[in-house]
């Protein structure tokens, strides 16, 4: 396994050390629960490069120290958030959201506030999908959105609701209208949430992985899209099992369309939507 293209203060590459990056590989599994296999090396090595480059480290062997040493969880929050991957976008998978569209219509709303977890929720571009979604949907004033996820950086933008042009432009444009404010900062324009929307989505810290934090309870909708496939088989099912957990009796469980749900889930029940993966709870 070729280590990092990253020279020491003499101008000389580090050996390779296999049995440091093994040892970083595993401890990413065992705080996040993510998996780290040979098809995300390179993201890997990104993220090692960039720190070791930002500390002024030498070669992994310095840096696994810092890993491990008595104050080291400082070093891993901003690891962690180099190696994160936070893609996405607005109404990410588009018939997932149409699907739950078509869900509450058909089923109604019912007299009480209805509430939604987008379980990393990245930059906050599903949550805030699925507050337009129940706005549209004639769910005002009640529901609750919260967005979970892993980086402090992705929550803090999240928190703002501001975008970049480029972010919005693949949206209707009566929904940009509608639900985004415009405003020119520095000679860019940018997108801001409107604080119709933002006023019913919160966002929080969460680790999927910790079993000493508190999850959220008694859900009604669950998107978790896009994040199985970061954990291996094993945490896939532990994940579903605790996801599942948190849903009351009749809500739902949405996983991203390409992702292979193989474990069984006791007590849901599959639902028929193209290219989206719903379950719903039924007991």
């Amino acid at each position: 396994m070729a280590l990092l293209a990253v020279e020491n203060r003499a101008g000389v590459r580090p050996p390779e050390s296999p049995r440091e990056l093994d040892w970083i590989r595993s401890e990413i599994n065992e705080r996040y629960g993510l998996s780290c296999p040979d098809s995300r090396r390179n993201v890997l090595q990104r993220a090692l490069d960039h720190r070791m480059r930002e500390l002024d480290v030498p070669g992994l062997t310095e840096y696994e120290k810092r890993l491990r040493g008595v104050h080291c969880e400082p070093e891993w929050r901003a690891f962690i958030e180099e190696f994160l991957n936070r893609e996405t976008s607005f109404f990410r998978h588009p018939a997932s959201f149409q699907a739950l569209t078509e869900h509450l219509l058909s089923t109604g709303l019912p007299d009480r506030i209805l509430r939604l977890w987008s379980a990393g929720c990245s930059t906050g571009e599903e949550a805030y999908s699925l507050a337009m979604v129940m706005l549209d949907a004639g769910a005002s004033p009640r529901f609750r959105v919260l967005g979970t996820d892993l980086s402090q950086k992705a929550l803090e933008k999240a928190h703002a609701g501001v975008y970049s042009a480029e972010r919005v432009k693949a949206l209707d444009p009566l929904v940009r209208v509608r639900h985004f404010e415009p405003r020119l900062e520095k000679h860019r324009t940018l997108f801001a949430v409107r604080e119709g929307v933002k006023a019913h989505v919160s966002f929080e810290f969460l680790n999927l992985w910790s079993s000493q934090e508190e999850w959220p309870s008694h859900q009604d909708v669950v998107f978790c899209q896009n994040v199985l496939i970061y954990f291996d088989e094993a945490g896939q099912i532990e994940l579903m099992k605790r996801l599942a957990s948190c849903v009351r009796a009749g809500g739902l469980l949405c996983f991203g369309p390409g992702e292979a749900v193989r474990h069984r889930l006791d007590g849901f029940r599959p639902l028929r939507f193209d290219q989206a993966l719903f379950f719903e709870k039924v007991n």
